[in-house]
């Protein structure tokens, strides 16, 4: 680990990764059962699906969400298959984001605090250059009526949470590969 700092996660040869400076549960409540991701230089059980060689896949997402132990997961798994990553945690910053940034797809929950995600999909879609960005909501909410709702306000696809980081980053690529 000789260079690196303490923001810096390691993904070994063999798909453990090391995430120094993390507290283990930011990661442990998010993954696959069976599946351990330790703090600082402990390695953890291999995580299905998860790459070492980094492909950048020139596409480019905006991640809004509100849990910084959900937004720092889904930036990690996007970043490790080469997607270029921006995050906001909540609408003002993803709308301030997005008059600068335009994103290949947008992926969003639905509860943020002021404006809900729904709204700011609806305020994306009324916009400019936004208005064709594909948004996936990634909510842990799912229900009939949350989808239904999710999609009469424009948004492209629906990821429930918890998200199994050993298919998230390819369920993604699947929604954009579509379009």
């Amino acid at each position: 680990m000789t260079g690196m700092d303490a923001n810096t996660t390691q993904i070994a040869d063999d798909n453990r990764v090391s995430a120094p400076g993390h507290r283990p549960h930011t990661w442990a409540k998010f993954a696959s059962k069976g599946t351990r991701i330790l703090d600082n230089d402990r390695a953890s059980a291999p995580i299905p699906g998860l790459r070492t060689g980094v492909k950048f896949t020139g596409k480019s997402l905006l991640i809004v969400d509100d849990d910084p132990d959900t937004l720092q997961l889904l930036e990690f798994l996007m970043d490790n298959e080469g997607y270029t990553v921006q995050t906001a945690n909540g609408a003002e910053s993803a709308m301030a984001l997005l008059y600068s940034f335009t994103p290949d797809a947008v992926l969003m929950d639905i509860r943020l605090p002021g404006l809900d995600g729904l709204t700011l999909t609806r305020l994306i879609r009324s916009t400019g250059k936004a208005k064709r960005i594909p948004i996936f909501v990634v909510s842990g909410t799912f229900t009939k009526v949350s989808v239904q709702e999710a999609y009469d306000a424009g948004c492209d696809g629906y990821i429930t949470k918890p998200v199994d980081v050993g298919t998230f980053a390819s369920t993604v690529s699947k929604y954009l590969d579509r379009d």
